[in-house]
Order: C-alpha cells, then structure tokens, then sequence
C-alpha cells in the first residue's frame, strides 16, 4: 500500500507568486483538489531567494517529514556548482518530473535583432550584447543562453578583454538587448516580438 498523508502538505516554491516555481506549483495543487487525489488540505509556501536556495534550506530543516516538499528546478544543482549555496542535492528524494518547457528568447518590437540568425551573429559578439533573464544564474534560462551561444561559436564563459567604462556600460534599468524566459504565461507574438518591459528582476550580460 502507497503511503498517505495524514496532516497538511505544504508545499515550497523558491521563487515568489507567478514565478517559475510557483506557477507550476499552483497548477499541481489545483490537480490535486480537483481530482480528489489527497484527503488532506495542502498549501504553497513561497520562500524565494538565492536562485532557490532559502526553500532548500527551509525543506532541509524538515528532514524525515514526508508532508513537506518542494518543486524544484536545475539550480538545485547548480547553485552548489556556482557557491551560491553548499546544500548537497543528494539530501533530497526526488519523487517525479512534472514537466518539460522550452525556452523563449524575445526581442523588443523596434528592435534590430528579426530573428534567430540576426540573434546567432550577435552572440558570436558576446561582449556587444546584453540578456535579461531571471530568475538566477544556472537555471535553464541561463542553460539555454549558454548552449546558444556555443552553438554561435563564443564561448559562454569569456570575458570581454577589457572592461566596459561607466559610459558606455548598459545601465540596470536600460532595456536589454533581448530576454531568455520560458514562453508562458505570456505569449509572444508570432514575430518573436515583445513590448519594452522587463523579463525579469535580475539582468545578466552574456560578457
């Protein structure tokens, strides 16, 4: 017999309402109401931060109870790899991969970039380009950002070989040169087009 849950599930989302733990979380929790799959309530608890780590660390403090979870994402193993945290991913028991998605990138609607291959020749230029994404680095935004920019031919991790001034250096809140996010929930037009706005709250250069 498969175990059942005898008191509330809470489950922990790293990032905050509407981000990309979150949503998915609400959808799993609204299948599980629905369809009549649990006896007991469940509730999301949203602890973002640290590209997901303060909810590793709050489900961490919960070792042996069953009725916490998380859903997680590839910073799980990345923030170690990174420093960002030193929480070792094989602490936990994964139970099931709920989705797969793929990634967007997006380009405001006056901008220069039309299409996949005007974004491939700027990327060969990685110093000359900046990428919103969120919500942390090693996420599959970042992942997608890298593998692209290999396939143009730069290498993802190089540095531009000397810095940018002040000047010349984008400030935090110009608009980005373009946005790697999942494409949901906001669809882009079929130009691959987006209004001015930003993507995300963390900006990251591909420098």
């Amino acid at each position: 017999m498969s175990w059942q849950p005898r008191q509330e599930i809470e489950l922990v989302a790293g990032t905050p309402a509407g981000g990309g733990q979150d949503r998915p979380a609400r959808a799993l929790l609204q299948v599980l109401a629905a369809e009549g799959l649990i006896d007991v309530p469940a509730r999301l608890t949203n602890i973002p931060g640290r590209g997901g780590g303060n909810a590793w660390d709050h489900l961490a403090r919960h070792t042996g109870n069953p009725h916490v979870v998380a859903i997680n994402s590839p910073t799980l193993i990345t923030n170690r790899q990174l420093g960002v945290s030193d929480f070792d991913d094989r602490a936990l028991t994964p139970l099931a991969t709920l989705y797969t998605e793929y990634i967007a990138f997006l380009v405001r609607a006056d901008s220069a970039i039309s299409d996949g291959a005007a974004l491939l020749a700027r990327l060969r230029r990685p110093a000359d380009i900046t990428i919103a994404m969120a919500t942390a680095r090693g996420n599959t935004n970042h992942m997608a950002l890298g593998r692209l920019a290999r396939h143009a031919g730069a290498d993802p991790r190089a540095k531009p070989k000397s810095p940018r001034s002040p000047r010349s250096a984008p400030h935090r809140n110009s608009p980005p040169a373009a946005c790697a996010r999942s494409p949901f929930p906001h669809r882009a037009a079929s130009t691959g087009s987006m209004p001015p706005r930003r993507c995300g709250p963390n900006w990251a250069s591909t420098a």
